[in-house]
């Protein structure tokens, strides 16, 4: 019996963004001394994804650099937004049994039961997991902006290709004393918004230290993004990027899936069938929501207002093909009541591009916070 080691790296970085990987606030993760474990349902495996501190101090500022590892540990706490680059990882696989140990010494890209067993170590033992913890970044804490991890489809690359662009992997069967590619004889020639816009308090909802702490509880609890969750999140995309319209009518339909799985969640919790389900739903969508509004403590009024404002613009749109009006420039407080309806870590709706920064003292910080 042996050891593999796996290590890749995950490019994050979005086509409409300029950011480097996911926004932090006051704190980057020192590498893999503050990396999360993975949940891979195989007791002989260990997965553990982490982010460096990759920058430089420019003009008194923490600037993301990718080649070098100047952050200053000082500036860094007073900084209101850091970059967290690509994601890095690393797998051991303990206990490999002999005959797969000889494959992985051979790396043979000839050989047919080695391609099996590649497969099985990228589709189930990273992929799964790792596209979990990316899609809870993007939906639960609100960095939408981070390139999902793609699923290999061998319809449009060969694994030696997915292995190498899309997760960098390197493999080393010496406890990493030298590493190496999974099939080294291929070559595969296929192969910003201001200080001033924003208020102080919002850098906060930018991955902190103890997020990065509550991410690995629930990976721990086996967490998975609600379906609500994640249209929700993408119609806050849209609406980001400027796209006003379908970010109204995607946002409206994340509203319906939430207000079914709030319900579905209340029935369980009562051990009432959901034969009440379908009865509550067939209620036109603005009844249902003032309705759940009246049950729950934390719905503002104003917020209450602008929602039902926005199902209207909405069937407008999709009845009679409006566009939404020009003083529709904000749809934060739907967002808001529509996010109040999930179950989970809240929902954070942050801005992609920050073209700005700001640098307090830790005392100052905390006088914000506050």
């Amino acid at each position: 019996m042996s050891t593999l080691l796996i290590k890749f790296k995950v490019l994050l970085d979005s086509d409409f963004s300029d950011n480097h990987g996911a926004l932090f606030h006051r704190w980057l993760p020192n590498g893999e001394e503050d990396a999360i474990l993975l949940d891979t349902g195989d007791s002989n495996t260990t997965l553990k994804v982490w982010f460096e501190r990759w920058g430089i101090v420019d003009k008194g500022h923490i600037k993301y650099d990718g080649s070098l590892k100047q952050v200053d540990s000082e500036i860094m706490t007073q900084q209101a937004i850091l970059e967290g680059g690509p994601l890095r990882g690393l797998l051991e696989i303990r206990n490999l049994r002999d005959e797969d140990l000889a494959l992985f010494a051979e790396r043979s890209d000839k050989n047919d039961e080695y391609y099996s067993l590649v497969k099985k170590v990228i589709k189930k033992l990273i992929y799964l997991p790792l596209s979990n913890f990316i899609k809870i970044l993007r939906t639960n804490y609100g960095q939408y902006w981070l390139k999902e991890l793609e699923k290999w489809d061998s319809r449009e690359e060969s694994l030696p290709t997915y292995c190498d662009s899309k997760l960098h992997i390197e493999i080393s069967l010496d406890n990493g004393k030298s590493w190496g590619s999974f099939f080294p004889s291929i070559i595969d020639l296929s192969l910003k918004l201001s200080w001033n816009i924003i208020q102080a308090k919002t850098y906060a909802k930018y991955l902190t230290r103890d997020d990065w702490q509550s991410i690995q509880k629930l990976i721990t609890e086996k967490y998975v993004p609600t379906y609500a969750a994640e249209i929700l999140m993408r119609a806050y995309q849209l609406y980001d990027q400027g796209n006003l319209k379908h970010a109204i009518v995607e946002g409206v339909t994340a509203f319906e899936v939430a207000i079914s799985e709030f319900i579905k969640n209340r029935l369980n919790k009562y051990g009432l069938k959901n034969d009440f389900l379908n009865s509550f739903l067939n209620l036109p969508l603005s009844t249902q929501i003032v309705a759940i509004a009246a049950v729950l403590d934390n719905v503002l009024p104003e917020e209450l207002e602008q929602t039902l404002k926005i199902i209207k613009i909405r069937n407008d749109i999709v009845h009679e093909g409006m566009n939404p009006p020009k003083e529709t420039k904000t749809l934060r407080g739907f967002f808001n009541t529509a996010a109040k309806l999930l179950t989970g870590p809240e929902l954070r709706f942050l801005y992609s591009n920050i073209k700005g920064n700001t640098k307090m003292t830790p005392a100052e910080w905390e006088k914000i916070y506050q």
